[in-house]
This record gives C-alpha cells, sequence and structure tokens, in this order.
C-alpha cells in the first residue's frame, strides 16, 4: 500500500486536528452569537416599546394641551364636538396635523356618539390617501372599556394596515363633565424596528468582527497547542519507526517519555517492544552461530564418508586382491565407524545425526562380509 508522506510527517494529522477544532469553534461562536442576537432585539424590541409608551404618554398630555388652546371649552352638540364659538372638530385637522409634525406621531379624535367612539380627525391616511375617518372602537375592545371608565389605555393597535403602540385619553364636557370624546396618539412599531434593528446591526458587526479576531486567535492557540501536545509526540514515533525500519535499522535507539498520559504510554510501550525485539535477535543471533558451527562439522563427517565409500568402492573392482587389500579395507571401516561421526549443539543437547550414522553402521554391517 502506498503511503503518503505528507502524513507521515504529521503535517496532515495536524491540518485535520486544527480543521476539526476550529469548525467546531465556530460553530459554537455562531450558535452563541445567534443566541445572542437574538436576544438583544428581543430586549431591545421590549425595551423600545417601553420607551415609546413613555414618549407617547407625554405626546398625549401635549395634545391635550394644544386641544385646550385651539378649542376652549369642548361640548357635545347636535352628534359633534364643538367649543364655545361653534367651531366643530370634525372638519378640522390642524390640530392633528401640528401634533403629528412637531412630535413625530399619529394623532386622532373621537367623538363619543350613540355609545359608540367614532374617529372624526385623523392625521393617519389610508391605503385610498383618504384621511381614516368615520371608523369605530371595537364596543368590545378593552380601550372601549377603558374610555368609559375614564382611564387612560394603552395597547398596540393595527390601523390602516399598520401596527401602532397607542394611548387612548377620553374627553370631557367642560360644563357637565360628561364623557363625549377621546384623544390618542400612536407610533408605528415598525418605525420603532427600524431604529433598533440599524442599531443593533451595527453592534452585531461589532460583536462578528470581535468575534472572527477571537477566532483566528483560538484557531492560532490551538493548532500550537495540538502540535506541541499531540503531533509532536506522534512525529517523533514516526520518524523512530521510520529509522528501525530502514534497511539497516537501528533497534537501539529508544523515545523519551515525558508524560504521564497516553503519548507517554506509546513511548513506554514502544520501548519495551524495541528491548523484546533485541533480545530476540540476539537469541536468533547465537543460535544461528551455533547452527552454521554444527553445519561445519556436519560438512566434514559427509566429506569423511564418501572418501571411505570411495576406498570400498574401489577394493569392490579388485576383488580378486582381496587379501592384498584387506588391511585397507580394515582401515576404512575404523574411519567410517559410527563412533567417530558425533555432532552436538552447543547448548549440550542430544546428538542430532542418529540417522545418519544408524544407516552408516548398517552399511557396514552389510559390507562385512566381504573383509578377510
Amino acid at each position: 500500500m502506498e503511503v503518503n508522506k505528507d502524513v507521515i510527517k504529521g503535517r496532515g494529522l495536524l491540518f485535520k486536528m486544527s480543521l476539526v477544532s476550529s469548525v467546531s469553534v465556530f460553530l459554537a461562536i455562531l450558535v452563541l452569537a445567534g443566541i445572542s442576537i437574538y436576544s438583544l432585539i428581543t430586549s431591545c424590541l421590549e425595551s423600545s416599546v417601553v420607551m415609546g409608551n413613555n414618549k407617547i404618554s407625554g405626546d398625549i398630555n401635549s395634545f391635550e394641551f394644544m386641544l385646550d388652546r385651539y378649542y376652549d371649552q369642548l361640548n357635545l352638540k347636535d352628534g359633534d364636538l364643538v367649543d364655545r364659538q361653534g367651531r366643530s372638530l370634525g372638519n378640522d385637522h390642524s390640530v392633528v396635523d401640528r401634533i403629528s409634525s412637531d412630535l413625530g406621531v399619529e394623532a386622532a379624535v373621537f367623538i363619543f356618539d350613540h355609545d359608540e367612539y367614532r374617529r372624526i380627525s385623523t392625521s393617519i391616511y389610508d391605503n385610498s390617501g383618504r384621511r381614516a375617518v368615520d371608523s369605530y372602537l371595537d364596543t368590545d375592545s378593552p380601550v372601549y372599556s377603558s374610555m368609559r371608565s375614564g382611564k387612560d389605555h394603552f395597547e398596540r393597535a393595527f390601523i390602516s394596515g399598520n401596527e401602532y403602540i397607542t394611548v387612548y385619553r377620553p374627553i370631557f364636557a367642560f360644563d357637565t363633565g360628561e364623557n363625549i370624546g377621546a384623544i390618542s396618539v400612536g407610533m408605528k412599531l415598525s418605525a420603532i424596528d427600524n431604529v433598533v434593528i440599524h442599531g443593533t446591526l451595527s453592534r452585531i458587526i461589532k460583536i462578528m468582527t470581535g468575534a472572527a479576531v477571537v477566532l483566528l486567535l483560538l484557531i492560532l492557540t490551538n493548532t500550537l497547542i495540538c502540535n506541541a501536545v499531540l503531533v509532536k509526540p506522534i512525529r517523533s514515533v514516526v520518524q523512530m519507526l521510520k529509522s528501525t525500519s530502514a534497511e539497516d535499522g537501528d533497534f537501539t535507539k529508544r523515545l523519551v517519555a515525558k508524560s504521564n498520559d497516553e503519548a507517554g504510554a506509546v513511548a513506554y510501550y514502544y520501548n519495551l517492544t524495541m528491548d523484546k525485539i533485541g533480545k530476540l535477535i540476539a537469541v536468533i543471533e547465537q543460535q544461528s552461530k551455533a547452527l552454521l558451527d554444527i553445519g561445519d562439522r556436519f560438512a566434514k563427517n559427509m566429506t569423511t564418508t564418501a572418501e571411505a565409500m570411495n576406498k570400498i568402492s574401489a577394493n569392490l573392482h579388485n576383488a580378486d586382491n582381496l587379501p592384498e587389500h584387506s588391511r585397507e579395507f580394515t582401515d576404512t571401516m575404523n574411519v567410517i565407524n559410527p563412533g567417530n561421526i558425533q555432532a552436538k549443539d552447543v547448548n549440550g543437547a542430544d546428538e542430532i545425526d542418529v540417522k545418519n550414522r544408524e544407516d552408516i553402521a548398517l552399511l557396514v554391517q552389510e559390507l562385512s562380509r566381504f573383509r578377510v
């Protein structure tokens, strides 16, 4: 199997570990940033609604004050709100327009007619471009109950398709104190949202920029730590294995265990394995020398046997002269005597060439009948 040299050098492992840790940190920051952004926007919107309510609380006071200045001593007459000079509010939108322009809110005036509150003047326009007048408050709504009770009422309301935060305040007749109508001011919730979102986006950009810097620092720090704590010990093991796997490998080198963790355990067991391999190599070398020595002695014995056999063969060809060669035959038998062929191992084990010696002994017995 082909091995990637870059992986052997540890680059691949360091890159993968850095990538995994960096992605994990990035995802953690992303999740935390999302939660923080959501919480920030939610809290800002809640705060903006509270601030909006505080603003329109002051605006309704300004509206009431301006209405008293323009229309003195309001009363209900013939189904219309009029001042003591008889001027009707139903045909005059100057006050609501002034409030809308000066305070940045929408204003409206209601008349209480036949047990209902009808809008007779407003700065709000509908989709057709006309003022959104002649609409009624729902008699089952909380705002209707508050107006009939003579109390201010805050709520979110949809007017001409837009959501507003509004405050309503009842109007009382100058002479009788009778509830004759109501006034209201409101702010578009979308306008508040735009301000909040714009400010929130600026904060988000700052947060994300800071998070990116922190992420880069964490990646760099994590890479250095991984290299020192994990990759460097692994590289040491790889280099040691590379050294021992070479053709003239050195089995005497050992790793230095500098920690009590898994890296230290790897170094300890590597050294233990190398010690056992070294002892095994020493035993193999010793046994090899012993086998070579036995082989040499066995070869010498075989040479002697071959020479003896040659002499026997020569004597058989000269059968007519057996008496003349009887002494040589006797000498030959003495040469190949089983007692002269011995082979023992270096550790004092039993003789290892017993079968050969038995065969030679049988051969001697077979040929002894030729002796004179």
